[in-house]
């Protein structure tokens, strides 16, 4: 259940992610009138830089989920890292990280990572 929560929030994140740099883009041309100049590009390579880094976060976040289910210890971490990465974000992202948490601290679960 964790891993494909992990692949559609994942990718709703990288669909967010472009969707920030388009509209950051827009502004950006919007405010300067529709005319390129220097500061116009830095605002655009800033957006560029925030919007890759939210792509980047997604798409570890489907690696992640993609690899779950082979029980590797360094993917439990990498799991409880983005658990703890999304509780800040109401009311999903916290319910998200709470079941995440509550799911990989179970004795269960870390015999089973363990174990692999």
């Amino acid at each position: 259940m964790i891993s494909v929560l992990d692949i559609v929030f994942g990718v709703v994140i990288v669909l967010g992610g472009q969707w920030f740099f388009m509209s950051f883009f827009l502004l950006a041309l919007r405010l300067a009138n529709f005319k390129l100049s220097a500061s116009v590009g830095n605002m655009i390579f800033v957006g560029a830089l925030i919007a890759a880094a939210i792509i980047a976060v997604g798409s570890f976040q489907v690696l992640i989920g993609l690899r779950l289910p082979e029980f590797k210890h360094w993917v439990r971490i990498a799991q409880i890292l983005i658990a703890i990465l999304s509780l800040p974000f109401m009311f999903i992202g916290t319910m998200f990280g709470v079941y995440c948490l509550w799911v990989l601290f179970t004795a269960e679960a870390q015999e089973l990572f363990k174990a692999a």
